[in-house]
């Protein structure tokens, strides 16, 4: 009883699974921090926004892993209490418009020291939308990936269990699938399940001097689900 090609070779021929990997990979990613993003942005609707001083002003030459970049150290005392400063990156025109000693409208959260920037347009419906489009991405990625893993065990199930029958060699070609950088073939069969009609499939890919010991007309063994005869592998016993 064959248990066809490994599980890993299975799983590598699977584009449903592979599909599913790297798109559950990357969308879960971008979900993760287009929505902690968003999390913060959205903490401003409740913010404030004050006056503050610029108490200074800094330029940080471009260099060969960086470019220019030009920062705002600035104070601000919130609702009259503790003075809160902090340091921002900001562009080339905020940068050259303002003057140490000058002032600057600034936003926080009330009760975070840490949440206090310069003042600007909220990002949250923007970065809603992106996180909404990341997690529709990483949720097609998981489709994709229980899908294939559906697949895969169905087609081991049938490589171990499915009903042995002669099947007749009617192609070997090639595929479009490369492991290794090695084009992959195929060889397509038909045979007559237990009620008497055709039925025709094609080999999971295999390399090309597997593939080219068969032949048109050759005769070798499928399996196949007797209740979904179309489900069928080549074991090539």
């Amino acid at each position: 009883m064959s248990g066809g090609p490994s599980l890993l070779r299975q799983a590598l021929m699977s584009m449903e699974l592979f599909a599913g990997i790297v798109l559950l990979a990357i969308g879960g990613t971008l979900f993760s921090v287009t929505g902690q993003a968003f999390l913060h942005e959205r903490a401003y609707r409740r913010g404030v926004q004050a006056d503050a001083v610029v108490i200074r002003k800094q330029m940080r030459p471009a260099t060969s892993d960086s470019s220019t970049s030009y920062q705002l150290t600035y104070r601000a005392s919130p609702s009259g209490g503790a003075e809160w400063q902090q340091t921002s990156a900001v562009d080339v025109a905020t940068w050259e418009r303002l003057e140490e000693g000058g002032p600057l409208r600034v936003q926080y959260v009330p009760g975070d020291p840490g949440s206090l920037r310069v003042a600007r347009r909220n990002w949250d419906v923007l970065l809603g939308a992106a996180a909404a489009l990341t997690a529709t991405v990483a949720s097609i990625g998981l489709w994709l990936f229980s899908r294939g893993v559906r697949v895969v065990a169905r087609r081991r199930r049938l490589y171990r269990h499915g009903q042995p029958v002669e099947a007749t060699v009617t192609s070997v070609h090639e595929t479009n699938v490369s492991i290794n950088r090695q084009v992959q073939w195929a060889v397509a069969y038909e045979f007559q399940d237990h009620l008497g009609h055709t039925q025709q499939g094609t080999s999971a890919p295999m390399p090309a001097v597997q593939a080219l010991e068969w032949h048109e007309g050759d005769k070798g063994i499928a399996r196949f689900d007797p209740q979904q005869p179309a489900d069928n592998v080549w074991t090539a016993e």
